[in-house]
């Protein structure tokens, strides 16, 4: 097994993994794309999600994160939300 970071030439396969494996889910790629193109707290920033893969470079796995930010004592952080581990 790979461990690595998204890479825009993983959109697709990661389309195609989330249909197959959250098949319940609506709205899949509205969801990929706005958490890795259209979010703007991700403008500028580095993508976070990791992707496991098998030998054949097959999708088996996914961290995936949603950027954002978050206010304390009155300064803006940057931040962002694991999820489907």
């Amino acid at each position: 097994m790979i461990i690595r970071k998204f890479e825009e030439k993983d959109y697709q396969s990661l389309i195609d993994y989330n249909t197959v494996v959250f098949s319940q889910r609506d709205n899949i790629e509205e969801s990929i794309k706005y958490r890795f193109y259209t979010n703007p707290f991700s403008k500028g920033r580095n993508h976070e999600s990791l992707i496991a893969l098998d030998k054949e470079q097959n999708i088996i796995g996914q961290l995936l994160v949603m950027h954002s930010e978050f206010r304390y004592e009155g300064k803006i952080y940057p931040a962002f939300l694991g999820m489907d581990y």
